[in-house]
């Protein structure tokens, strides 16, 4: 497994930190049930996907493909995208490659969702029923995928990648028994009960990729799976004798990386329960004590492994991605990198280098996620224009600002409000000997030397027109020609932030957006400032030292004039 634009305005103008400069990835899977039959050297004779959820994300590209720790491919290389969410109610493969560079499984159907970006995608939905007697049957299979992602904003509120898989009614390998239309095979070797324990038929894996507060201005990034799991038969469907097998609750993994020391964690999330009824006959006996597998098993869960012949895991909390049981979550100290694997229950044979038997797992989810040093800066899109470029001493023109500066792309990234907006302006000199008098600024801007400051913007909602900001300004007759350089610095917190139907209510769960602070910046380079056809008037033209003042000429015996209401540009 491998993790690893800019706003334009006239003449040019560029935000402060675009998302495609900051290195980060973040990865995430998981499915409902997941099997692996016979796996040899690198072939794997067969393997069962059932609700499988996925997505992944790169700042650099996703420019090489993604596998699950059971080879499957969750996240194909997709040169010129950076995010990819992928779904499917279920997956049959036979005779694959392991690991596998592509997705090989031959029975995807259309079950498959798959949606990459950018730009940000809408919700690809994908389902359909099965009966393929006698491997397979199933009332409902559910594929759904998004990915929202942009080369310069962060996505804030909204996931960057979505991944869901759901399956309803699933049987596999129907061993000669009848196929009801409404509940699939009563003779299944593998499948979800509708006539045994909690009469749930469904079970779902979603997976999101996404950003969290840190608090302070900057981002973490997180990869979290929450799964539900229907009641499962092992060989117990009439008149079989076997297993019902039933985990309650919803769980999930989360696995963090802030970029800040100590950030880096990866938690189980729920309290699922966990009954295992034997089956006699084609009907349940006694259930087995109920176990509540995040406390009466204790803090490790139940991990049994007779050296690779036999491999039991329950209720075990998140261990290293590709590692052994009770082994640790690989977690950075200072924060950048975490990445763990996590299954509710796990029942392998013949687990050896090369060679696997049997390996199936219920309620398998996995995470890693990389984050620069200090956690990712996320920008407010703003934008900035001079109404005149190239503008003439003696004329005056106007700076406007937009918060943001397009809604719809807003929209599309942000799904929080933005709260007592304020800005800060500052027009200073890019080169040359130019001179700016402000003379207005709207919505209460207070004008201070070559700065404007807007202490109340007010608030930006969802779908409103953008909040637009106003400076007019004169290029006085004795300025000399040059280019001005005006920077707009724009500060305001998240507030509203609301839920949705691919995975928001996960982001809500954690990642502390309301309250937390975002900022915006962008650099108008421009306008250009000429002399045009004016003569010489003799006047004081102002180059600048750095930070202002006066430039003393002919050994300090020439001393240069200001008007009171005349600033020059400071370097």
């Amino acid at each position: 497994m491998v993790l690893g634009g800019l706003l334009a305005a006239s003449p040019l103008a560029v935000s402060a930190a675009p998302l495609s400069g900051q290195p980060f990835a973040a990865y995430g899977s998981g499915a409902a049930l997941i099997t692996e039959a016979l796996q040899l050297g690198s072939t794997t004779i067969a393997n069962t996907e059932a609700a499988l959820s996925g997505g992944a994300v790169n700042s650099q590209g996703l420019n090489t493909p993604i596998v699950n720790e059971l080879g499957v491919n969750v996240a194909p290389a997709t040169p010129g995208k950076n995010a990819l969410g992928r779904g499917t109610g279920l997956e049959l493969g036979l005779v694959t490659a392991d690991p596998q560079p592509t997705t090989l499984n031959q029975l995807l159907l259309t079950g498959l969702a798959v949606a990459t970006a950018p730009p940000p995608s809408g919700l690809v939905t994908r389902e359909i029923p099965l009966n393929v007697d006698p491997i397979a049957f199933a009332s409902t299979l559910r594929g759904q995928a998004q990915a929202t992602y942009d080369p310069a904003f962060c996505p804030v509120g909204r996931p960057l990648t979505f991944g869901s898989g759901y399956a309803e009614n699933l049987q596999l390998l129907n061993t000669g028994g009848a196929v009801d239309p409404q509940t699939g095979f009563t003779g299944s070797v593998l499948g979800t009960s509708t006539t045994a324990g909690t009469q749930r038929a469904a079970s779902q894996s979603r997976t999101v990729t996404y950003l969290a507060a840190n608090g302070d201005g900057t981002f973490g990034v997180v990869s979290e799976t929450r799964q539900t799991v229907a009641p499962i038969t092992l060989l117990g469907t009439t008149p079989g004798t076997g297993l019902l097998i039933e985990v309650a609750g919803e769980f999930g993994l989360r696995v963090t990386a802030t970029g800040k020391p100590g950030g880096a964690t990866a938690v189980s999330l729920g309290t699922p329960v966990l009954t295992i009824t034997p089956i006699v006959g084609g009907v349940p006996t006694v259930p087995l004590p109920a176990l509540s597998l995040n406390s009466l098993l204790g803090p490790a869960g139940l991990n049994i492994d007779v050296g690779g012949l036999a491999t039991v895991s329950a209720g075990a909390q998140p261990r290293a991605l590709g590692g052994a049981l009770l082994s640790a979550p690989a977690l950075d100290p200072a924060g950048t990198s975490a990445s763990a694997a996590l299954d509710i229950v796990r029942l392998g044979i013949l687990g050896v280098p090369g060679l696997t038997g049997l390996d199936l797992r219920l309620g398998h989810m996995e995470g890693a996620v990389v984050v620069p040093a200090g956690g990712l800066t996320c920008d407010i899109p703003v934008s900035k224009v001079a109404s005149v470029d190239p503008v003439t001493v003696g004329s005056d023109f106007t700076f406007t600002i937009n918060i943001p500066s397009d809604p719809a792309l807003f929209a599309a990234l942000f799904n929080c409000d933005l709260i007592n907006i304020s800005a800060v302006d500052t027009v200073e000199t890019q080169s040359g000997t130019p001179r700016i008098q402000l003379l207005s600024a709207s919505n209460g801007g207070v004008i201070s030397g070559n700065t404007v400051t807007f202490a109340n913007l007010g608030n930006y909602t969802l779908g409103q027109p953008p909040i637009q900001v106003t400076i007019t300004a004169r290029i006085p007759a004795n300025s000399g020609p040059g280019v001005l350089r005006d920077t707009v610095n724009v500060s305001a917190t998240l507030g509203n932030c609301r839920g949705g139907a691919t995975g928001e209510d996960i982001i809500q769960g954690n990642a502390r957006l309301n309250g937390s602070a975002i900022t915006g910046s962008v650099t108008l380079i421009g306008p250009n400032v000429t002399r045009g056809d004016l003569a010489a008037t003799g006047g004081n033209s102002w180059p600048l030292v750095a930070g202002g003042g006066f430039l003393l000429a002919a050994l300090g015996l020439v001393r240069l004039r200001r008007r009171a209401t005349e600033v020059p540009a400071q370097s």
